[in-house]
């Protein structure tokens, strides 16, 4: 029984896992005046950061917004869950 339970939260986290990959490569950069701006605060990118990363936020935001996707993926999961 244990092994279906660990088999059936492998799948969802690898489904979840997917489906964040996806969204991620559908985000649309915010372009205000001919400037990519980042797309939580709208400071500007640097054109480094651009070329490197193709990056929609700036290194703070990202960073934010890894760890709130992060925290949204293990939600409700085994690991994630306080028992």
């Amino acid at each position: 029984m244990t092994d279906a339970v660990d088999q059936a939260s492998t799948l969802e986290q690898l489904q979840r896992d997917n489906a964040l990959q996806a969204n991620q490569q559908h985000e649309t950069p915010l372009i205000i005046n001919g400037i990519r701006r980042c797309l939580a605060c709208e400071e500007t990118i640097l054109t480094a950061r651009i070329n490197a990363v193709n990056a929609v936020r700036c290194i703070n935001c990202q960073e934010l917004h890894e760890h709130q996707q992060k925290h949204f993926v293990h939600k409700g999961t085994r690991t994630g869950r306080q028992f």
